[in-house]
């Protein structure tokens, strides 16, 4: 392969290369604790039956709560836990991450590729078939003279205004 050719799509292959990196890299190097429901979104915990269940000694949360059976020490004393003083935050990094694995399974997959390529382009793999003189020869066979014989008849028995009469044409053809 021509080094000028070689050098272009080595070039083409590492950008191309950084191009599917950069949202894998982003992906990876993202924190993951960044997930979870701000301290300001807190769900109440009757709102949030649908998403969580919690057990206490095997327990649910919610029977436990509302038969006033736990209880907080505060200031030298017990208070009784309500359900309104429960409120959860969730931490939704297994959503976000089943939601961009599709991009990030491409991104990998179009690294792979232009490596794989950018390998084959270095090592100089490709098998390059440079135009040669003789490229065009098996044509050059085919190049004959021949003749084509065409019989045309009028369907009209006498002479029309056109001149059209019954007669025999030669045709020459030479070359492809």
């Amino acid at each position: 392969m021509p080094p000028r050719i070689r050098l272009f799509f080595s070039a083409l292959s590492v950008m191309l290369f950084f191009i599917a990196a950069v949202p894998l890299y982003s992906e990876l190097s993202r924190r993951s604790d960044i997930w979870w429901t701000p301290h300001a979104m807190i769900a109440p915990f009757a709102e949030s039956k649908d998403r969580v269940e919690i057990y206490a000694r095997g327990k649910p949360l919610a029977a436990l709560l509302q038969a006033g059976q736990l209880r907080l020490a505060e200031d030298g004393g017990w208070t009784v836990v309500a359900p309104s003083d429960i409120g959860l935050r969730f931490n939704n990094w297994d959503r976000v991450r089943a939601e961009r694995l599709p991009l990030l399974l491409v991104s990998a997959a179009g690294c792979g590729v232009t490596a794989f390529m950018f390998l084959l382009i270095v090592t100089g793999r490709l098998a390059y078939r440079g135009e040669r003189d003789g490229a065009h020869e098996p044509f050059r066979n085919l190049r004959r003279s021949f003749s084509l014989v065409l019989r045309s008849s009028s369907p009209l028995s006498s002479p029309s205004p056109l001149n059209l009469e019954p007669r025999l044409e030669r045709f020459e053809v030479s070359g492809l």
